[in-house]
């Protein structure tokens, strides 16, 4: 039903940037933004919340930094999220939760949802190796912290699409035919679970 209220349309300005407007019952709020990033993203699922939505079922990209091999392409879905975006503390939550284990997926360690991914010198993903985290993003961790609060469950399937490779070498899969595959797995998977809901 929520998908149905989104009217998402191009804004001019840098990169990828929407603007999403959502009405119900004469009560109107528009995005705008980039896309990604966790502010965006938890407006976006609190008026969700606030207009009936109850399950919140996402599906997106993720980075590989553990030394364990895992492959551009594999669905995971993680045990344990750490936020470090800041929106837990803004919200008065704690930044580390647990997470929903997903079926028929390789249920892996900890994520770490942070700002400015792109900017890691080997001293981070080292100190983040040191502690368990495997995987990086910008959101959900955030989610995963803010949606039960706000009434609304929160499930997270994941596809790898980049890695760090043990020697810190950056291997970005976008472009591979492993990283297109598993998107596809990933969409069959969800289309299953939610005939399920």
């Amino acid at each position: 039903m929520f998908k149905n209220l989104v009217d998402g349309g191009k804004v001019r300005s840098f990169g990828p940037s929407r603007r999403f407007k959502f009405t119900w019952k004469g009560i109107t709020a528009v995005a705008v933004g980039g896309v990604i990033g966790a502010s965006l993203a938890v407006f976006i699922l609190e008026n969700a919340i606030f207009r009936g939505a109850k399950k919140i079922i996402a599906f997106g990209t993720v980075g590989w930094i553990s030394l364990q091999n895992q492959k551009i392409g594999a669905l995971v879905s993680p045990k344990q999220t750490i936020d470090q975006t800041g929106l837990s503390n803004s919200y008065h939550l704690s930044a580390t939760n647990k997470m929903a284990d997903w079926p028929n997926v390789i249920n892996c360690g900890t994520l770490l949802s942070i700002n400015s991914i792109f900017c890691h010198t080997h001293s981070d993903i080292q100190n983040y190796r040191s502690q368990g985290i495997e995987l990086l993003d910008m959101e959900s961790a955030a989610l995963n912290a803010i949606i039960p609060t706000l009434g609304g469950h929160f499930s997270l399937l994941c596809v790898i699409s980049d890695r760090i490779e043990p020697d810190f070498i950056w291997t970005n899969g976008r472009d591979h035919k492993e990283f297109k595959l598993g998107l596809e797995k990933g969409l069959l998977e969800l289309r299953g679970i939610s005939g399920r809901l």
